[in-house]
C-alpha cells in the first residue's frame, strides 16, 4: 500500500486525488499480494508432503545463504514452489492436484495459472516511469513488456537488469519474483552468455520453455556467481587526469554565535544540504553542526 493520504494528490501526476485516481487500484495490488503468497505456500506446502525428495535436490541446487537469508524471501519459495522439477525434468507445479486447486479462490486460481506460464530471466531495464513502472526487454527470449511496479520506480537505474519472473495481475503486468540485487550490463551479459553455454541455448531467441524447471535454478546459480565476484573486487581507485588520488575533506566555518540560529535556517533551506545524523542537543551544547551535501550526478 502507498504511504500517500486519500485526499493527497496522486502520486501518478494526473492532478487527481489519490482516492480518485489510483488507490482502488493500489488496494487492489495489495489484496492479489496477499492471494499470491497464500497460493505459493500452498503449492510449497504440497511439494514438501508429496515431493519431499525433490525439495531437497532443488534446495541442494543453490548456495545455503538463498534459503536462509530474509533478502532472498521474494526469490526463494516462488522458485521451489513454480521451478521444482521432477526426475524426468517435468515442473512439478504442472502436477498440482485439481482436489487441492479448487480450494483456490478465483484470484488464486488465476495467479496459479499464470505462474505456470511465467519463467525466470534476465531483463533488461529500458526505462523508469516514475511512480508508474519499469519497461523491460527479456534478454534471452526478446520479449518487451511494461510492467507496474512504483516502488521499484524509486531505486530501479536504466541499463540495469534483472533476475526476475514477471506475469499477469489482472489486467497489467508485474514482477512475481525477483532476485534482491540487480547487476549491471557487463556482469549480466557475462550471465547471459554463460547460460546460453551451460544451458545449450544457443545464439538467437530462446523458447521459454528452455527457462523453465531446472534451468531456472541454473541460472539463478549463475546469477550468484556473478554478484558474488563483483562483491569481492576491490572498489574502484578514484583519482584526476593526473593520477592524484581522491582525498576526502571535512570544511569548517567559524561565526559568531549571535548569527547561529540565522545560520542554520539559511543552510537548512538549501536542498543539496541534509542535516546529517546528530543528537540536536549534543550539536547545540558543542556549537557543531553537521551537513552533507548531496547533488543528483544525472
Amino acid at each position: 500500500m502507498s504511504d500517500v493520504g486519500r485526499n493527497d494528490p496522486c502520486p501518478c501526476g494526473s492532478g487527481k486525488k489519490y482516492k480518485r485516481c489510483c488507490l482502488h487500484r493500489d488496494e487492489a495490488a495489495t489484496d492479489t499480494f496477499v492471494a499470491e503468497g497464500a497460493t505459493t505456500m500452498a503449492v510449497v506446502q504440497w511439494l514438501g508432503d508429496e515431493h519431499h525428495d525433490r525439495v531437497l535436490k532443488a534446495r541442494d541446487a543453490l548456495p545455503g545463504r538463498i534459503w536462509e537469508d530474509e533478502n532472498y524471501a521474494s526469490l526463494a519459495l516462488p522458485l521451489l514452489a513454480w521451478e521444482t522439477w521432477s526426475a524426468s525434468g517435468e515442473r512439478l507445479c504442472l502436477r498440482y492436484p485439481d482436489r487441492l486447486l479448487r480450494r483456490f479462490d478465483p484470484r488464486e486460481e488465476s495467479w496459479f495459472r499464470a505462474q505456470r506460464e511465467s519463467w525466470y530471466s534476465v531483463w533488461d531495464v529500458i526505462e523508469v516511469r516514475r511512480d508508474e513502472g519499469l519497461f523491460l526487454r527479456d534478454l534471452l527470449t526478446g520479449e518487451e513488456r511494461f510492467v507496474r511496479e512504483r516502488k521499484a520506480t524509486h531505486y530501479a537505474v536504466e541499463r540495469s537488469t534483472l533476475l526476475a519472473r514477471t506475469s499477469r495481475r489482472g489486467d497489467v503486468w508485474a514482477v512475481a519474483s525477483a532476485h534482491p540485487t540487480p547487476l549491471p550490463p557487463r556482469a549480466a551479459d557475462g550471465v547471459v552468455r554463460e547460460a546460453r553455454r551451460v544451458l545449450k541455448l544457443g545464439r538467437g531467441t530462446v523458447d521459454r520453455e528452455q527457462l523453465r524447471g531446472e534451468p531456472a535454478f541454473r541460472l539463478v546459480a549463475l546469477w550468484e556467481e556473478a554478484l558474488q565476484a563483483l562483491l569481492r573486487q576491490p572498489p574502484p581507485r578514484i583519482h584526476n587526469t593526473d593520477g592524484d588520488e581522491l582525498v576526502l575533506t571535512e570544511d569548517h566555518y567559524s561565526f559568531a554565535p549571535e548569527q547561529r540560529d540565522e545560520i542554520l535556517e539559511y543552510l537548512r533551506d538549501i536542498p543539496e544540504l541534509e542535516p546529517a545524523d546528530e543528537d540536536p542537543q549534543a550539536a547545540d551544547a558543542a556549537g557543531v553542526h553537521t551537513f552533507l551535501l548531496l547533488r543528483d550526478m544525472d
